[in-house]
């Protein structure tokens, strides 16, 4: 079993993940889920009442450029259930590389660029925007990484369900 690390960039911590929300969260918090990049609010998937969104990833590469950005190379698996308060069931999800780059001139490393490739031409947008070893890693031993990640998440969705209930 290979062993992942969460993202964390610089010493001022930088990290990726998706906030639960589920049917009994307040309603303030009932109509979306967001990701914080550190510590930004950067990217809103709508969650419906009912449902608890989750995250999990896998870091292929890093790569900084000197002292103003670092780009981070990673597979994401998100998924969306469904609860009824006591049973999960998967509704949705999608298994995709990603790219994020973050500003180190700043304080907080504000996100720069979140990037997915694109349906028409995903082999050749991933080959373009990755480095060579982490494009091939994202396209030949993707699957290596499934299993481990939907753990990963389908644990985050459990926490997430019984820390609604209780």
């Amino acid at each position: 079993m290979r062993m992942y690390r969460p993202i964390l960039i610089t010493a001022a911590c930088l990290c990726i993940g998706l906030t639960p929300v589920s049917a009994s969260a307040p309603q303030s918090q009932k109509s979306e889920t967001i990701v914080y990049i550190g510590g930004e609010k950067f990217y809103i998937h709508t969650v419906q009442p009912g449902q608890i969104h989750v995250e999990s990833h896998v870091v292929l590469a890093e790569d900084r450029r000197g002292t103003e950005t670092v780009t981070v190379y990673l597979l994401v698996l998100q998924e969306i259930y469904s609860t009824d308060g006591e049973s999960l069931t998967l509704e949705n999800g999608s298994y995709i590389p990603t790219a994020i780059t973050f500003s180190l001139s700043t304080s907080s490393g504000a996100v720069t660029e979140y990037w997915e490739p694109s349906d028409g031409s995903y082999s050749d947008d991933i080959r373009a925007k990755f480095p060579p070893a982490a494009a091939e890693e994202a396209l030949q031993n993707d699957q290596t990484y499934i299993d481990d990640l939907k753990t990963a998440s389908f644990q985050k969705a459990l926490e997430a369900n019984r820390s609604a209930a209780s």
